[in-house]
């Protein structure tokens, strides 16, 4: 465990075939760490990093020839991408391609820096494969790919000596390699997966479940063109619902946007197979506990709300990551078709990921996961 400029531990988590001996062998010692920030020394560093990363810890499928190798190229772009880290960075930075990793950094200690940094790794070390990123923001998304595409242009302008034949050449430099990476928040690439399966959605054991005496025959019209719906919508929704039940909300107090929460409570636990309604807990034992008049309205009209949604073919924020989890759960094909797309997996603020978040990081991971977060936060 490691602090970068503390607070920041790297703990990594080494694939099967792999041994802590093996690293130690390779592993860089002080002095080589040293040469991170003596960027006249980059040739050793470059040479250093090539032969431990592609020679010993990447699969022979996934290794580049010797010719490229030691081109004098790629030799600089790995001591440029570690110009002015330090150590601890470093370290995180250049984990084992086909490890777990997890690196608790604390606010400014460049947390942000090393996520980038780590794509960019990737991407030179492991030519032929894909990247997935995941941040809660969009905002946190565009940020990061423009600091990996002025990495990526750092390096291109480097192979290139720095020369362009003119400054809209410079500016249009769009990086190759940046291609190869898919950035978004968790909704977006959800939004992405289930529109490309989307002819399996109304297929979903859960959407079966939830329709099942509700609708006629062909009334669930999911598929990959499906609306995503905004709080707006969603409310717009409800109160159709509250209608239809000839609900008074001014005699219980409660909220419609208290509603929607509850139905998202019920549908989270009910994807996590629990029953927030059950009379007893796991031993038998009887509960007391009162039920919360938002989560009783929630649980009346939520059948009603399911099938309004469905069957305009429309999903809300919810709906993007439970159906995910769930197909990816239903369909091990599938799986190991994003396994292959994307054998590196990165995830930025790891410590506010949810359950059922987390259970979707676990399903897209096969070999390579490095996970960002602060646990002060």
């Amino acid at each position: 465990m490691i602090c970068l400029r503390c607070p920041l531990v790297v703990k990594s988590y080494l694939p099967r075939g792999i041994t802590r001996a093996t690293l130690r062998r390779h592993r860089t010692t002080n002095a080589s760490l040293s040469l991170l920030v003596h960027p006249k020394r980059h040739t050793s560093l470059a040479t250093l990093l090539e032969s431990q990363y592609q020679k010993d810890l990447l699969p022979p499928s996934r290794q580049l020839s010797t010719t490229a190798l030691t081109s004098s190229s790629r030799l600089f772009s790995t001591s440029l991408l570690l110009d002015g880290l330090n150590p601890s960075q470093v370290q995180a930075v250049t984990q084992p391609l086909n490890a777990v990793t997890r690196v608790i950094a604390g606010p400014g200690s460049g947390k942000t820096r090393v996520l980038t940094c780590r794509v960019a790794f990737l991407l030179n070390h492991d030519r032929r494969s894909q990247v997935l990123a995941v941040t809660f923001t969009r905002k946190a998304a565009n940020e990061m790919r423009e600091r990996v595409e002025v990495l990526l242009k750092q390096q291109q302008a480097h192979q290139n000596d720095g020369i362009f034949d003119s400054e809209d050449d410079a500016a249009d430099n769009y990086p190759e390699d940046l291609r190869r990476v898919t950035m978004g928040t968790f909704h977006s690439i959800c939004a992405k997966i289930l529109r490309v399966n989307g002819s399996l959605l109304a297929s979903l054991p859960s959407v079966e479940k939830d329709m099942m005496g509700r609708v006629g025959d062909g009334a669930v019209n999911l598929d990959g063109n499906f609306a995503i719906m905004d709080s707006s919508d969603q409310l717009r929704l409800l109160k159709e619902c509250i209608v239809e039940n000839e609900l008074d909300l001014e005699k219980t107090s409660v909220k419609p946007m208290q509603i929607l929460e509850a139905i998202g409570k019920i549908k989270e636990a009910r994807s996590l197979g629990k029953d927030l309604f059950a009379q007893s807990d796991e031993n038998g034992r009887q509960k007391n506990k009162l039920i919360p008049a938002p989560l009783k309205l929630g649980r009346e009209l939520y059948s009603l709300y399911r099938e309004k949604t469905w069957s305009n073919n429309a999903l809300d924020f919810d709906d993007l990551i439970i159906l995910t989890r769930e197909m990816l759960m239903e369909y091990p094909e599938l799986r190991e078709k994003l396994h292959r797309r994307w054998p590196h997996i990165l995830v930025d603020e790891f410590q506010d990921t949810s359950i059922l978040q987390l259970d979707l990081v676990k399903l897209l991971t096969s070999s390579s996961l490095f996970a960002v977060g602060d646990a002060d936060q």
